[in-house]
């Protein structure tokens, strides 16, 4: 992969295997399990847990979220043509 010793210079290796250069100095830092428990809730609130809000009829935030976006496109769609 990347060597550091190579007389090929780092900017090099990375172009011909085609990473990028940032990607060779990053180090992952590991997620701590308070964070974990927080994303695991959040994705269980948005994405099981049914809401019965003004707006969401039952359905979760997610399916919500997906619904808005798919009738806005039909909306622009017909505003469009319209014009």
């Amino acid at each position: 992969m990347i060597d550091r010793e190579d007389v090929l210079p780092l900017k090099r290796q990375c172009e011909i295997l085609k990473l990028s250069r940032s990607g060779i100095y990053y180090t992952p830092v590991p997620v701590s399990a308070r964070d974990m428990v927080l994303m695991k809730d959040m994705d269980g609130y948005n994405g099981q847990g049914t809401h019965q809000g003004k707006r969401c009829s039952g359905r979760t935030p997610m399916e919500t979220f997906y619904d808005g976006i798919r009738l806005f496109q039909e909306k622009n769609l017909k505003d469009m043509a319209a014009a």
